[in-house]
């Protein structure tokens, strides 16, 4: 099944989030697809989860403006900005893993890319 889309975004982090929800609001009639290699939104914050981690950048600066950071820790941990981006896609009806769920929904949807094929070491060959 081939898929035609007027914008294609790299990328379901904050920054590809934050362009699907520009988009969605200035472009309503685009058809605007999100290639995300992992099966999940969030970018940085959902492939690191060590025990501590978070911003060294105060989210009322770091977050969206459309969408103000409003709780109490201004440097949040990883699951706090995850739960921030995904509510926010969600509230926004650009939420990808969602939009996989009802195909005839939204003109969102996550794009996953064919896996790379397998690489030889280069002291394999020599």
């Amino acid at each position: 099944m081939k898929a035609n889309y007027d914008v294609l975004i790299i990328g379901a982090g904050l920054s590809g989030i934050g362009m699907a929800c520009h988009l969605a609001e200035a472009c309503p009639g685009k058809r605007i697809g999100i290639l995300e290699r992992r099966h999940a939104i969030g970018g940085t914050w959902a492939l690191f989860r060590y025990p501590g981690i978070r911003s060294d950048s105060d989210m009322f600066s770091f977050g969206y403006k459309f969408r103000p950071w409003h709780e109490l820790k201004v440097l949040a941990d990883g699951p706090s900005i995850r739960r921030y981006i995904a509510d926010t896609a969600r509230e926004y009806g650009v939420d990808p893993v969602s939009t996989m769920q009802a195909p005839d929904s939204p003109a969102i949807a996550r794009i996953t890319p064919a896996p790379c094929p397998p690489t030889t070491p280069a002291s394999a060959s020599a």
